[in-house]
């Protein structure tokens, strides 16, 4: 039919009108949902990065009280549990407040992830988790660092 009009003109590619729109949806939407993953993946390593960043900072800050607290007789399990008891009660202040505002934004994006499903309790309680493991560690880590100071030196240091 096509070759009747223009024998001249090469033809390539020929295919049904309702292939097109299916194969263009699904590019769509695959785009739209490694856009997605891309995205979030990189904003959740900057999220654990810049949580990283704030404990360490944290500790800095409380450096001297925590080494007066163990001049004064607190054990070293005592400041690393007191690290991380307060890094994890930070996080889940963040998460309650940060659950609503993430399950808002997902519905928001949503036309751009075409068929995928935006809000995935899977996916947003295992990040979640990731993220309160992440603060869970810095907080044991940067705990254990300031209770292996020494005391006497960390009080003189000013």
């Amino acid at each position: 039919m096509l070759r009747d009009l223009d024998p001249q003109v090469p033809l390539f590619e020929v295919t049904t009108l309702e292939d097109a729109v299916v194969g263009a949806r699904f590019t769509a939407a695959g785009g739209g949902a490694l856009f997605a993953g891309v995205f979030g993946g990189l904003g959740f390593l900057f999220a654990a990065i810049g949580t990283y960043a704030l404990m360490s900072y944290v500790a800095s800050l409380r450096a001297r009280e925590m080494v007066l607290r163990l001049a004064l007789g607190a054990t070293s399990r005592d400041v690393v549990r007191l690290f991380v008891t307060r890094g994890l009660q930070l996080a889940g202040l963040a998460l309650v407040v940060g659950g609503p505002c993430a399950a808002f934004a997902i519905v928001a994006i949503q036309p751009v992830l075409g068929d995928v499903t935006g809000i995935d309790p899977l996916v947003l309680g295992g990040s979640a988790l990731l993220l309160s493991l992440v603060v869970a560690v810095s907080g044991y880590l940067h705990g254990r660092q300031v209770a292996a100071a020494e005391p006497l030196v960390a009080l003189r240091h000013d």
